[in-house]
């Protein structure tokens, strides 16, 4: 049964941010006591066809590097309008993956750009190469005073990439690596059996849609531990557990 998909619309600069987005960056706001300037990519964000087979497998790459160009496009255009700003970059699923690719683009096209991103969080990212320099964890939680609590990756999913990385696993030009510029300011979270981003036999899409706000708080948490100055210069304490 195929289910007919529509564009988004779009009535104001935030729409598009995304549930998981908001929550990042609310509790990143409140751990750093400071507002910042929320800026939401509009692109396609089509269904991925196996979910929803109306959408095409040429559209629903489309769909990522539409992701992909918004991105650059309004990185470029706000570092026109205020030559001083900084970026923070936060995705979920294939948000997460349209980021990494631009990310990966501007090392080749626009270093000087890219040294203007100070931290990344993403959730979920389909393109999660084997042995990534990022920090990652399958869970992550907040306490105060400055308390974090990380969760190791199991054994296999430690062994395991994204599922658009595993699918490119021979063309470099398309898959591969954080950049070095931001892959140590870069802060992820991928669970246990999801297949999205930790892809091998007996994952599963299930284990994609449900991450906690406690999840969601650990890793802004992470994030503002990562960034220059504020919580970033003060001392945390990182739990690790099995």
């Amino acid at each position: 049964m195929f289910f007919p998909w529509t564009m988004p619309e779009f009535t104001g600069a935030a729409d598009g941010f995304g549930s998981y987005n908001t929550s990042i960056v609310d509790s990143f706001e409140e751990i750093e006591g400071v507002a910042v300037k929320r800026i939401a990519i509009q692109y396609q964000a089509l269904a991925v066809p196996v979910v929803n087979p109306a959408v095409l497998p040429g559209e629903y790459n489309g769909s990522i590097y539409d992701g992909v160009d918004k991105l650059i496009a309004r990185m470029e255009r706000e570092s026109i309008d205020c030559p001083t700003e900084k970026f923070v970059v936060v995705g979920y699923s294939q948000g997460a993956l349209a980021a990494h690719l631009a990310l990966r683009i501007l090392a080749r096209t626009d270093p000087q750009l890219l040294e203007r991103v100070e931290g990344v969080a993403f959730v979920a990212d389909p393109g999660r190469q084997f042995n990534p320099a990022e920090d990652w964890w399958r869970s992550a939680s907040y306490e105060s005073p400055r308390t974090i609590h990380l969760y190791a990756p199991g054994v296999v999913e430690s062994l395991s990439a994204g599922v658009w990385s595993a699918a490119n696993l021979f063309n470099g030009d398309v898959a591969g690596p954080l950049p070095d510029a931001v892959a140590t300011s870069t802060v992820s979270l991928c669970h246990n059996r999801d297949l999205v981003c930790s892809a091998f036999v007996g994952a599963s899409v299930g284990q994609h849609t449900n991450y906690t706000e406690s999840e969601l708080q650990g890793l802004a948490a992470l994030l503002a531990r990562t960034v220059p100055g504020g919580s970033g210069s003060i001392s945390w304490t990182l739990s690790i557990h099995p």
